[in-house]
């Protein structure tokens, strides 16, 4: 099954898309960095609480769509956040750590993991894979705070 089919019978039939401007995303591929135009992003609902679909376009000559999964691990971000879950994903492959403004009304930046989406990836092994990432955070802070 196509990637976009996949997404849009598991992902998109109950999201929520949101109608703002974002700033592009960046990566790191082959030591060159590509900035990526946020094309859409839509808040996902029911079994996918906290979970986002970016959907970005490379700023270069391909023009390639991509399929980012995000979930937001805390709604405001800051520093101490941030060396927990870089630390928290270091031995993980493919995961990503961004502060990312999904709702820039509020004027807050999330800390969220992100996952581009491949052709035949297992979008709920995906999800599950994150949700326990997102409770070992959660965990390591409840000790910190202890």
């Amino acid at each position: 099954m196509e990637l976009k089919e996949k997404i849009k019978r598991d992902l998109l039939a109950k999201a929520t898309k949101l109608k703002n401007k974002y700033p592009p995303i960046s990566e790191r591929s082959d030591g060159k960095l590509r900035v990526q135009k946020i094309e859409k992003i839509f808040q996902l609902k029911e079994d996918y609480r906290n979970f986002y679909l970016i959907i970005t376009k490379l700023k270069d000559k391909h023009k390639v769509k991509k399929y980012y999964l995000a979930l937001v691990v805390a709604v405001q971000s800051s520093d101490l956040l941030a060396k927990i879950a870089r630390k928290l994903i270091s031995d993980k492959e493919h995961i990503q750590l961004i502060q990312f403004p999904f709702h820039p009304e509020h004027f807050r930046v999330s800390l969220a993991f992100l996952r581009e989406l491949e052709e035949f990836m297992d979008i709920d092994e995906l999800k599950n894979k994150l949700n326990k990432l997102r409770t070992n955070f959660l965990m390591k802070l409840n000790n910190i705070i202890n």
